[in-house]
């Protein structure tokens, strides 16, 4: 089965338009393209290797990945942002990390909770077994993720739900690394372009969820280093 890139759509359509085209240039590990399309009236539509799904306008983060994973069967499903640009094909190496039955998750930046602070922070330590993992490009194996407690449905903004997701992820036992991928990031407009105050309040409202779920949780941290 094809790894299977999402991308949620929620504007910035020639921003994607960047992504896809990046994708199309590098990546030569067969794969399928899936967007989720949450705008009204965007205009997007299938063809080739890329298929669109229209959901509901104002679906969350959390209910817009989960509607995937639940209704696709695609073993290796990756969390893709469109700000995040390719400069080479990183599926066979995350292909071949995730062939190792420990492993459920791989991608391009992630951290480790700064337990000085109580976990308030994430710390970047470079490639290896991480506690997070960024929803800039998040590779997961859907059978763990099903096996878990998934997508917080909660969770309408991005920012820290892929915080919680980790989490999640790891509590079912398995590890996630972080990989040198070859991959650049442009602008990320569901930070910088959306309104402020919105998103410092879903933001918070995630991380203290997260906290009130795991924190305390060291069984499901990483290795420290």
């Amino acid at each position: 089965m094809k790894p299977l890139f999402l991308i949620r759509v929620d504007g910035w359509l020639a921003d994607l338009d960047i992504c896809l085209e990046r994708i199309q240039k590098f990546v030569e590990t067969p794969h399928e393209i899936l967007l989720l399309d949450v705008m009204e009236n965007s205009g997007l539509k299938s063809k080739e290797n890329i298929s669109v799904t229209n959901l509901p306008v104002g679906f969350g983060w959390g209910q817009t990945f989960a509607h995937a994973f639940e209704n696709k069967s695609n073993q290796i499903q990756i969390l893709m942002d469109m700000s995040t640009l390719l400069t080479g094909d990183p599926l066979p190496q995350v292909i071949a990390e995730l062939e190792d039955p420990g492993v459920i998750g791989a991608g391009w930046h992630g951290g480790l909770f700064n337990l000085e602070e109580k976990w308030r922070s994430v710390d970047d330590k470079g490639p290896g077994e991480v506690d997070v993992l960024f929803s800039y490009f998040f590779a997961i194996k859907r059978e763990k993720l099903l096996e878990s407690e998934g997508f917080e449905p909660e969770a309408h903004f991005y920012r820290n739900a892929d915080i919680e997701l980790s989490c999640a992820l790891r509590a079912t036992g398995g590890r996630l690394l972080s990989l040198d991928l070859p991959m650049e990031q442009g602008r990320h407009h569901g930070y910088h372009d959306s309104e402020e105050n919105y998103r410092n309040e879903e933001s918070k409202r995630n991380y203290v969820r997260m906290l009130k779920k795991y924190r305390g949780r060291d069984e499901i941290l990483a290795p420290r280093r």
